[in-house]
């Protein structure tokens, strides 16, 4: 593996979350205003960013846990809430199964430690949040990353 760079681990799951059709928009960093639904895609927003950092070393190699966030969110108020808690749902069962099929977001980490070999693993909990007084119903769904050799042992 190449030196990592957690940018580019960042820019694959950004990618992903695009690329998936009931998702509008996805971005890095924690949302500060509301999002607007644009397009032909969904009404689910995705927003990314860093929550953790677990270095470890094994005789051989270090392993470290890089932790993303992955907040999902939908309008709490609008129209159909049932058929938004369902494009909610779908949202986090297909983004949660991709992550899970031993996914690597394009070769950038060994793999997503889904069942927590290395950290409290892959999890997601439901919730509500204000974002520029705009109520969201959300879905915050925890993504370790393993990455191998990421430091160099000295002699």
């Amino acid at each position: 593996m190449a030196a990592f760079k957690i940018k580019n681990t960042l820019v694959a799951l950004q990618s992903k979350l695009a690329a998936m059709g009931n998702v509008s928009e996805a971005v890095i960093g924690e949302p500060k205003k509301p999002f607007t639904p644009t397009g032909q895609a969904g009404r689910v927003a995705a927003a990314i960013w860093m929550t953790d950092w677990t270095p470890g070393l094994t005789l051989a190699t270090s392993v470290e846990v890089f932790t993303a966030m992955v907040r999902l969110h939908v309008d709490a108020f609008a129209e159909d809430v049932g058929q938004l808690e369902l494009d909610l749902a779908d949202t986090m069962n297909e983004l949660t199964t991709d992550l899970q099929q031993a996914f690597t977001l394009g070769n950038t980490v060994r793999n997503i430690d889904v069942g927590g070999s290395d950290s409290a693993g892959m999890s997601a909990s439901w919730g509500h949040v204000s974002i520029a007084n705009t109520m969201y119903r959300v879905v915050d769904i925890t993504v370790p990353m393993i990455v191998n050799d990421v430091a160099t042992h000295a002699a």
